[in-house]
């Protein structure tokens, strides 16, 4: 039977994809069959229905030639596109695609909607979409390098209790280095009375998030006016600064 690994989050952006491509390398690595599942994709726009990025880039990285996602949403103005009317057609559709996609594999990695907020207006929010899928427990994808944690840990728990669905674990992402060593001290002193596993506290990462000098000057459209300065094209811009000047101050 093919276990579900159903990553969730409170925050938005919080790195569901690459924890995605994480886990199905790893494994990958110990010779297990796995497939990644999207149930709601973000087209670009309310009239398009371009593949999902996130689930475009997984099946380049993995060779995935199967249909990874189902349903594409804009990311704004979508109300008028999931009314209440369409929630049973849409989680049809989604129990359909995770049927043939988990036929013959171990283990499905399946990433969540931006937040388990998301689309709960109408019945097709994380929660909803797990249970009809017979997933009974998700994983908790944290990235508050702030005591913050706790509380929307407790928040998400509570909520989840009330849903009648599980935590298989948490997954803290993206974290400051000096924030590690307080989290490991709050799974001793909070999460591990509630025997909820913490799967790992991910530090964040510059090399994944800061963009190039080169990429900012080919995203604004911008002209390297120093030759000299070229060498610096690779380096990683960690902060940045936007101003306004005329053609003489510069």
């Amino acid at each position: 039977m093919v276990k579900s690994l159903y990553l969730c989050s409170l925050a938005e952006r919080a790195g569901k994809t690459f924890l995605s491509i994480g886990i199905i390398k790893k494994l990958l690595s110990l010779n297990h069959k796995v497939i990644y599942f999207k149930p709601i994709g973000v087209s670009k726009n309310y009239f398009s229905n371009k593949i999902d990025l996130d689930v475009d880039f997984i099946s380049k990285i993995f060779n995935f030639n199967k249909n990874l996602c189902t349903i594409f949403l804009p990311d704004v103005y979508y109300i008028d596109l999931v009314d209440a009317s369409k929630k049973e057609e849409y989680l049809q559709k989604i129990k359909n695609a995770y049927d043939e996609l988990t036929k013959d594999v171990d283990y499905v990695v399946i990433e969540g909607n931006p937040s388990i907020r998301k689309f709960i207006r109408t019945g097709i929010d994380d929660v909803s979409i797990a249970q009809h899928l017979g997933v009974n427990e998700l994983i908790y994808v944290s990235v508050d390098s702030s005591d913050k944690c706790i509380d929307d840990f407790f928040f998400t728990k509570n909520y989840f209790d009330f849903r009648k669905i599980g935590i298989l674990g948490i997954l803290f992402n993206k974290i400051d280095f000096d924030y590690i060593a307080r989290i490991k001290e709050l799974t001793e002193d909070h999460i591990n009375r509630y025997k909820i596993p913490v799967l790992g506290i991910i530090e964040k990462s510059i090399e994944l998030f800061a963009p190039r000098v080169n990429e900012i000057k080919e995203q604004i459209g911008g002209e390297l006016i120093n030759d000299q300065s070229s060498a610096g094209l690779n380096n990683l811009v960690e902060t940045f600064l936007i101003g306004a000047m005329n053609v003489q101050g510069a």
